[in-house]
């Protein structure tokens, strides 16, 4: 079960929809923009552009002309239909701490001496430890392990069945961020001929990996 579940790719919209800012607990930390539109001009000005506080809800009124009212409008515009449409493609997704899930490590390129047709697309399960904002979460992973233990939720995946089994390891992080396996023990060795030499073929057991992922 545990096998499947690290190899098998996801077949749901990814997690994680885009999150509203929170609550400011001070003033002028966090705005909102808008625009009044079609008024009777005054002084060549004919906009009107609207700051609000959103602690205080206190408002700065400044006229504008219509050209750069325009270009407002637009970014503000275009900041809302990038949240639309992302969000068509995300689903919502939750964990609770306690939790066993699955890590897809996306930061990282994959390099290794054996075909990557056997990596795992993700690896533990691991302990949730916290929660920490409404997409993010901390992870119990193995003890030495060098990569920073809080990931978005879309890198997450839980573990089904009722019998679970902590993995304690995980592959070997470089200094550039290349995942790279690392040989536990040679199984087998084979003289095999290439052009007019000899040479060994050998059957590597992978650290972090099972017998029949030998290579």
């Amino acid at each position: 079960m545990s096998t499947c579940q690290q190899h098998k790719y996801e077949t749901v919209t990814p997690a994680g929809l885009l999150q509203p800012l929170p609550i400011p607990d001070e003033v002028w930390i966090d705005i909102s923009m808008d625009f009044i539109v079609g008024l009777p001009p005054c002084q060549g000005k004919s906009v009107i552009f609207v700051v609000v506080d959103h602690l205080s809800n206190y408002a700065i009124l400044i006229q504008l002309l219509p050209l750069l009212s325009s270009l407002w409008t637009m970014c503000l515009s275009y900041m809302n239909r990038m949240k639309t449409q992302a969000d068509k493609h995300r689903s919502e997704r939750e964990f609770q701490v306690g939790d066993m899930v699955y890590l897809r490590l996306v930061p990282y390129r994959l390099q290794s001496l054996a075909a990557h047709s056997y990596q795992p697309k993700f690896y533990g399960p691991y302990e949730i430890l916290e929660k920490l904002g409404p997409v993010a979460y901390k992870l119990q992973l193995p003890t030495g392990c060098k990569i920073r233990p809080v990931f978005h939720v879309s890198c997450l995946k839980k573990h089904l069945g009722t019998h679970v089994t902590p993995s304690l390891t995980l592959p070997r992080i470089t200094e550039d961020g290349i995942v790279q396996d690392e040989p536990l023990a040679i199984l087998e060795r084979k003289l095999v001929k290439r052009g007019n030499a000899a040479g060994v073929d050998v059957l590597v057991h992978w650290k972090g990996h099972t017998l029949e992922d030998a290579t």
